[in-house]
């Protein structure tokens, strides 16, 4: 039982796993889990992490979850990026019809 171990592949966050069988392992990134630690490995590089610094990462991220900023930071980042971008198109329609339509007060012409 000490030297058994399992594959896990990542699903939605850093810390949410879903054990898999080694040939359904996501070969890009996986990690693999036993009595002694978890190997975290990207590109076949790995990285071993005791269980209790595993397990201690993953209450100070679920504590972090909690704070507001956390919470709302993709929807406050998606509305700031459609902001940004809405001001964006409407500057530059503003500047089209100032340049397309103010030719008249071009002394050169």
């Amino acid at each position: 039982m000490r030297d058994e171990f399992c594959y896990l592949n990542r699903r939605n966050h850093a810390y949410d796993y879903k054990i898999v069988d080694y040939d359904k392992r996501n070969k890009q990134e996986y990690m693999t889990i036993s009595a002694r630690g978890i190997t975290h490995y990207v590109e076949n590089v790995g990285e071993f992490i005791k269980i209790e610094q595993w397990e201690k990462e993953v209450k100070q991220f679920g504590r972090l979850g909690h704070i507001q900023f956390f919470k709302e930071y993709k929807l406050w980042k998606n509305f700031y990026i459609w902001k940004k971008l809405t001001r964006k198109n409407i500057m530059k329609k503003c500047q089209n019809v100032l340049v397309n339509s103010l030719f008249i007060l071009d002394r050169h012409l």
